[in-house]
């Protein structure tokens, strides 16, 4: 039973069939909760009259991955104002994912993001703290930008040595008020040898600055694991390794080229675009200014 520092009365165990399930007690009625493949989502009244949220883990195999859930979603919804109403987003959220599942490899480009989005994570550890750098990291959870601060912002690409342009995935992605960081690395891809970047070696430093912080720890397996990356097919991702050619910050203000919402016609409603980086030149920042936060 959880109860201890969250507001919700929640006990994590065995059902009555001798599943793995999730609980969440007094909840009163709650109208369509989705279930998935793997986990079912029931809204069952007890003989106390009272009503609870249960969900319960229909293949055993995914048990790794129904604890993730379950942690994220207690996670979550602890300093939410409506706790109830946050769990249960978490939960909907994660559905996609579910049943994504067995798509297990990263294509190449997707490795590729990960990489630079994990350089720019561990940069920032000393200046702003593991768990703060690791809390910061949204673009596994969905967010429209890979790293959200206090006052800013900053979103990661990764472009091949020769690119002369980086491109930007919607209308959201540079979307903010508060001035941000459009940070760029060169990565080329080369031959796994010494004074090479590789996702797996990437990963594997940053979990070895990890180890002896459990929660740091947690939180990092779970954004991974958002993100696609399986320890199971570290052998896929062994094949590509890059040198890393530099890292460029750009600063996003209210004259940096982009499309947003508020300046494209409303009837364009989703779109993505290319930026020359020669065009942006002026905007670049000092190597002292990459981190942006």
């Amino acid at each position: 039973s959880i109860e201890v520092g969250h507001p919700l009365r929640i006990q994590i165990g065995n059902s009555l069939t001798g599943q793995k399930s999730l609980v969440i007690m007094n909840t009163g009625i709650i109208d369509n909760i989705p279930s998935s493949y793997s986990i079912k989502a029931s809204n069952p009244k007890l003989k106390n009259g009272s009503y609870v949220l249960e969900f319960q883990l229909i293949h055993n195999s995914l048990e790794d991955t129904f604890y993730r859930l379950c942690w994220d979603m207690i996670d979550y919804s602890a300093q939410s104002k409506e706790p109830l109403v946050a769990l249960i987003n978490r939960y909907i959220s994660w559905q996609k994912m579910l049943k994504q599942i067995n798509k297990k490899v990263l294509s190449f480009e997707s490795q590729k993001g990960l990489l630079g989005e994990l350089l720019y994570l561990e940069m920032i550890f000393d200046e702003m703290g593991i768990l703060e750098s690791l809390k910061s990291w949204m673009g596994p959870d969905g967010s429209d930008q890979d790293f959200i601060f206090k006052s800013s912002w900053t979103e990661v690409k990764t472009v091949s040595a020769a690119a002369e342009t980086v491109r930007i995935s919607s209308l959201e992605q540079l979307n903010q008020t508060d001035k941000g960081i459009l940070a760029v690395y060169s990565l080329e891809k080369t031959a796994p040898g010494l004074n090479r970047v590789s996702l797996n070696s990437t990963v594997d430093r940053i979990r070895n600055k990890l180890k002896d912080d459990q929660l740091s720890k947690d939180h990092f397996e779970l954004k991974l694991f958002k993100y696609g990356y399986r320890d199971d097919e570290r052998d896929s991702y062994d094949l590509n390794a890059f040198r890393l050619i530099g890292i460029k910050a750009y600063e996003v203000n209210e004259s940096f080229p982009r499309l947003t919402q508020s300046n494209v016609p409303s009837e364009i409603t989703s779109c993505s675009y290319q930026i020359s980086i020669a065009s942006i030149e002026k905007f670049r920042r000092s190597d002292s200014g990459v981190a942006g936060i």
